[in-house]
């Protein structure tokens, strides 16, 4: 079974803690997204928010910031995986996987929808988790470009013991492609949480039949 990755980017955070126990009970684990209005034009949350967060899920954090060499191991303290894009460069990425590995936690990387898996074979034998993103990063609720799901299939053929995520539009018209594509962690948001039966979107994800 794939695993879920509830993302609270489309969270009340008035009510924070509501939603932190509907990600438990529902998703393998919690994605972070954290955008600071300048490497994406948007502004998300940020470390405090993190470190304050208190869940028995793995959490993964996606850094879509400028310098994210500077942040790296910060947010590594509080995570599981740390994402971090191909697109600020691959000795950036080396330099923060080389900071994050040191902590015991996983550095993913983040491929964009119009940047090549190409690009990122130079990398691959020191790669074990990559966030192949299906939208273009900075706002929630776009619709899904089920186009860069053969990337997924590429990966995978070249290397099997990756794990691969896929993030962006994922519902339950686009979760059974990603699927079929090899994801292994789906990551969704507004579409779970702002269901009317969260339970239920979740399992539209996962591909689970309820009778």
């Amino acid at each position: 079974m794939r695993k879920l990755a509830i993302s609270i980017l489309g969270a009340d955070f008035m009510d924070l803690r509501s939603t932190l126990e509907l990600c438990e009970s529902l998703g393998d684990r919690l994605h972070f997204d954290v955008m600071d209005g300048h490497f994406v034009p948007n502004l998300s949350f940020g470390f405090p928010v993190l470190a304050s967060l208190k869940t028995r899920l793995p959490i993964d954090a996606h850094l879509m910031i400028a310098n994210p060499e500077q942040y790296a191991a910060q947010y590594a303290a509080y995570c599981d995986t740390v994402y971090i894009h191909a697109e600020t460069g691959l000795d950036i990425w080396l330099d923060c996987a080389n900071q994050v590995r040191s902590l015991g936690k996983n550095c993913g990387i983040v491929v964009n929808p119009q940047t090549a898996v190409e690009d990122i074979l130079p990398l691959l034998d020191q790669l074990t988790h990559i966030l192949i993103m299906s939208v273009e990063p900075g706002f929630g609720g776009q619709e899904c470009q089920t186009s860069v799901f053969e990337k997924i299939r590429t990966l995978k053929q070249q290397k099997p013991s990756l794990v691969l995520s896929v993030d962006g539009g994922i519902n339950a018209k686009t979760a059974p492609l990603a699927r079929d594509a090899g994801a292994d962690v789906l990551i969704s948001g507004s579409f779970i949480l702002k269901a009317k039966d969260p339970a239920h979107a979740a399992n539209l994800v996962r591909g689970v039949s309820v009778s």
